[in-house]
């Protein structure tokens, strides 16, 4: 396992660069893959390039990219230098102006000559950023791995992230995620998941929601391993993804599990051989037969986790064999500090429902420009998640349903 003590993703990269240069990191079935010396160039390039446009550490830049490995890298190489907004290339031109108005962006990065970026830049009245794969790959090929910055970069308690909840119980929230607390949320999961540099993550899930970002991209390379970077879940590619990246692990919700178990279903030739060593769900409840379906197919255990964007995803995941996976429950604390508590603040005996909350060193400090809803989202430091469930004695954590 790779020892974890620096403080920011910059400083992670940089400490890769140097001890394992030539070691992958980002893989792609579209672009070359990118090793952990071109990863750190290129961040180290990404922080001239943003200084020469007057954006510095402090710069809140929106990234609008499709899903793949050009979006995977710039999240990256801008979140080493600014903070970053992912936005979800879906939404309408209408739905992401609404989302950024009070948001305060410096910057919008898109690819090279999209009219969506140019217009929404415009009305916000922000820049507009080009992100050309080709010219950053370039740049970066002809720099040392590690320079070391001639620019301020961000600290430790700086906003690595800024991420929007999906907005199920009203307008989506704005969540800051400094870059200790991503670091520490995936550090956490990769230890809980032992995640070990030949180790290969494939990476199905969106990166603008803490899942995918944090879960799913973040985890390997802090982990110093190395993650394949799909375009959007495509049930038809997900065989040939199989065999070409040689994934030991993928993380996703529910809804592209069941995909992948009726891939198999649907198919009359042989499943194709795989080192996949186990399979993470997150993002919604894992039905009891789809997680059976799931170790059935794979031969490998499934973890179930619980988590938030609010608390950088994981809080409880059921272990790693040998430690033991109850079905139906999103396992123990695994990162987090968990209670069930009353509408007062007391905490419930075991196995009663209550509300969870949830406090830890991944757990955001409060929504942006919200001082009434984050005076109701926190309990004496605790946060509210809004869910509801029971701990049992064993400290396996089920969940019941909302407050609201």
């Amino acid at each position: 396992m790779i020892e974890f003590e620096e403080a920011t993703l910059r400083g992670v990269l940089e400490s890769h660069a140097r001890t394992r240069p030539s070691a992958p990191a980002l893989l792609s079935t579209e672009h070359s893959s990118l090793s952990y010396a071109q990863l750190a160039a290129a961040a180290d390039h990404a922080q001239d390039w943003l200084a020469s446009l007057g954006l510095d550490a402090s710069a809140r830049i929106a990234v609008l990219l499709p899903t793949g490995l050009p979006l995977a890298l710039a999240t990256v190489v801008v979140a080493c230098n600014a903070t970053v907004l992912p936005l979800h290339p879906g939404l309408t031109p209408r739905e992401l102006e609404t989302l950024l108005c009070d948001a305060r962006v410096d910057a919008i990065l898109g690819a090279p000559g999209s009219e969506v970026v140019g217009t929404l830049a415009q009305q916000l009245g922000v820049q507009a950023l080009s992100f050309d794969l080709a010219r950053l790959m370039h740049a970066a090929a002809d720099r040392p791995a590690v320079r070391g910055g001639r620019h301020a970069a961000p600290a430790p308690g700086d906003t690595a992230f800024v991420l929007f909840t999906s907005g199920t119980s009203g307008k989506p929230k704005r969540v800051p995620l400094t870059q200790q607390q991503v670091l520490a949320s995936a550090r956490n999961i990769a230890r809980h998941l032992a995640i070990a540099p030949d180790d290969r993550g494939l990476l199905v899930m969106p990166t603008y929601h803490g899942h995918g970002l944090i879960g799913g991209l973040l985890t390997p390379l802090v982990a110093g391993s190395s993650v394949a970077c799909t375009p959007s879940f495509d049930t038809s590619a997900f065989v040939q993804w199989l065999t070409e990246f040689d994934p030991t692990w993928y993380t996703a919700a529910p809804s592209i599990h069941q995909a992948i178990v009726d891939i198999a279903a649907q198919r009359t030739s042989a499943w194709p051989a795989h080192r996949l060593r186990f399979t993470r769900s997150a993002s919604s409840a894992l039905p009891t037969a789809l997680l059976r379906d799931l170790e059935a197919l794979w031969q490998a255990p499934m973890i179930e986790s619980y988590g938030m964007t609010e608390t950088s995803t994981q809080m409880t995941s059921n272990p790693l064999p040998p430690g033991i996976r109850i079905a139906g429950s999103v396992g123990p604390a695994a990162g987090a500090q968990i209670r069930v508590i009353d509408e007062h603040g007391h905490d419930r005996p075991c196995n009663a429902e209550g509300r969870v909350v949830v406090r830890g060193p991944a757990v955001f400090s409060g929504y942006e420009d919200a001082p009434a809803l984050n005076k109701e989202a926190f309990h004496d430091g605790w946060f509210i998640t809004g869910d509801l469930g029971r701990l049992a004695a064993d400290g396996y954590l089920y969940i019941s349903g909302r407050t609201s």
